[in-house]
């Protein structure tokens, strides 16, 4: 009983907005800020990680970063704009990271959903799409930093446009700009990768 009482304030939990869930935080509510770390731990991996090229390093300052954002939530004037003021701790705490390490180690390939099929029902469809994924990979890494960081959002985190412009404080007309361009460059350097593979 206890089991689905949970659950479902979960399921309610889930259905409000930022500056909901933050208030009920605020006021010591540990499963709404459950939800909303939940909810941001996808964008605030993907931030980090941007910042140190390291999937582990990334791990590391993502739990950093909800630790002090908790610790920090009475100091957060407008709940309204959480997710402005998670990126802007993110960003904060994967730069000075990198500061300490200085150090960048590779990204693994990820699949981008939504992007690829996902026919995978026979083993050379897996390895060909395996490879795909790895050629795009390579050519989003090769994107300007602040296109990858809104395509990646956008196709990996599956966001809308809005949920992109409010995480990072920008204008919808900047991100749509900015995945346009993202696309357009995307496309251009897969078409050159295959050309410069017929060639060899």
């Amino acid at each position: 009983m206890g089991v689905e009482k949970t659950d479902m304030q979960t399921r309610y939990l889930q259905q409000l907005n930022d500056e909901g869930l933050a208030l009920r935080a605020m006021r010591g509510d540990l499963t709404a800020y459950s939800v909303l770390a939940a909810r941001y731990r996808g964008a605030v991996l993907l931030i980090a990680e941007e910042a140190l090229g390291s999937r582990a390093n990334a791990e590391d300052v993502a739990q950093e970063v909800f630790l002090v954002v908790f610790q920090s939530l009475a100091r957060l004037r407008e709940p309204a704009k959480f997710a402005s003021w998670l990126y802007a701790i993110t960003r904060f705490r994967a730069r000075r990271a990198f500061r300490q390490t200085q150090r960048y180690a590779t990204r693994e390939p990820e699949s981008l959903n939504g992007l690829m099929d996902s026919e995978e029902s026979q083993p050379e469809k897996a390895l060909l799409r395996a490879e795909r994924d790895s050629e795009i990979m390579g050519a989003v890494e090769r994107l300007k930093s602040e296109w990858r960081v809104v395509f990646l959002l956008r196709y990996q985190e599956e966001w809308s446009i809005s949920q992109i412009a409010g995480f990072l404080a920008l204008p919808i007309t900047t991100v749509n700009w900015r995945l346009h361009q993202a696309r357009k460059r995307l496309l251009q350097q897969l078409k050159t990768d295959e050309r410069e593979s017929d060639h060899e």
